[in-house]
């Protein structure tokens, strides 16, 4: 069984002043990664993915590339 995923999401991003008039869409990726064990309820799972969404949120304006190589 597997006890850890690990999924990309895309979020809006115009935090540079150089954007905010600028047409057309701005995206960064954050990466998500969910440990679970095996006997863990589908409550706790959500509850699990909701606080690692919304901890990840929190770093959205880190390019995905810079990520990767820390």
């Amino acid at each position: 069984k597997q006890n850890s995923i690990c999924i990309g999401s895309a979020v809006a991003t115009r935090m540079q002043d150089e954007t905010i008039n600028m047409i057309g869409c701005f995206l960064n990726s954050i990466g998500l990664h969910i440990n679970s064990d095996n006997d863990v309820t589908v409550k706790a799972l959500l509850q699990n993915v909701r606080d690692t969404v919304l901890e990840a949120k929190k770093f959205h304006y880190v390019p995905f590339m810079d990520v990767l190589e820390a």
